[in-house]
């Protein structure tokens, strides 16, 4: 049987298709398109979007993509590369859950060492005939057994002040290309997305992000849920600013 390069270039040719085309229409670089044709897989931009890239290149040609991931494992380079893919998921999500446990812990403790230290050193001392030391208003205040009511003030937690945009980009469907810039046109991110997978950005002043098939991916700005911002294969660019705590929509 012939390699995955073999057949995506064969394919290719039989149907008479340029790079450009395929450029133009996935918008996968034509560097990365030849790169899996002549599987260097070393030169696609990260482990995480080989599959991605396979996945998109197969479904423009009309090939099954599964059959030739399953064919792709039996070369060792991608084997490699999927392991690794999976080991920095693991330890991007495993740390923020024993985090939020180690946390909870220690919240615990500090609450039981607060509570123990007020009632043994800053409850007014009593003594057997139910007379407190305290004076003035605080025995005006006493109980009719003697005791002095303690007077509590419930804590705020007033609401976090909003610094910035925090764009949420997550796959919904199918493999989306997606780029996002910053104020100064700073590339933040430029690949392609899978199903399942999330793009997160904090404390942006200013966003623009450009959707390469808008109707595979959902957007949430700010914890609102904007949804699907346009149809299945349709190219979408948006830009927001961040102006007197207030996001604005520019395009």
């Amino acid at each position: 049987m012939e390699n995955v390069g073999e057949i995506l270039k064969n394919t290719r040719i039989e149907k008479g298709y340029t790079f450009e085309q395929i450029e133009n229409y996935t918008k996968i670089s034509k560097r990365y398109l030849e790169a899996m044709e002549n599987e260097e897989w070393d030169i696609l931009p990260g482990d995480v979007y080989l599959k991605g890239f396979l996945k998109t290149y197969c479904r423009y040609l009309g090939l099954d993509e599964k059959e030739l991931l399953t064919e792709m494992q039996y070369n060792s380079e991608p084997e490699i590369i999927t392991q690794n893919a999976s080991a920095k998921i693991d330890m991007n999500v495993i740390p923020r859950k024993k985090m939020k446990r180690v946390l909870g812990i220690i919240a615990i403790i500090l609450l039981l060492m607060t509570s123990y230290f007020y009632k043994n050193y800053l409850l007014p001392f009593t003594d057997p005939q139910g007379s407190s030391t305290a004076t003035g208003e605080e025995k005006l205040n006493k109980t009719p057994n003697g005791e002095i009511p303690l007077e509590t003030e419930t804590p705020t937690n007033p609401k976090e002040e909003i610094i910035g945009i925090a764009l949420n980009i997550r796959s919904i469907n199918q493999a989306c290309w997606v780029k996002v810039k910053d104020g100064s046109n700073k590339i933040l991110f430029e690949g392609t997305i899978t199903n399942g997978q999330e793009l997160d950005f904090t404390n942006l002043q200013k966003v623009t992000f450009t959707l390469g098939d808008a109707g595979q991916v959902e957007v949430t700005m700010n914890g609102n849920n904007l949804g699907v911002l346009g149809k299945s294969g349709e190219i979408v660019t948006k830009t927001y600013i961040f102006e007197g705590k207030e996001i604005e929509e520019m395009s």
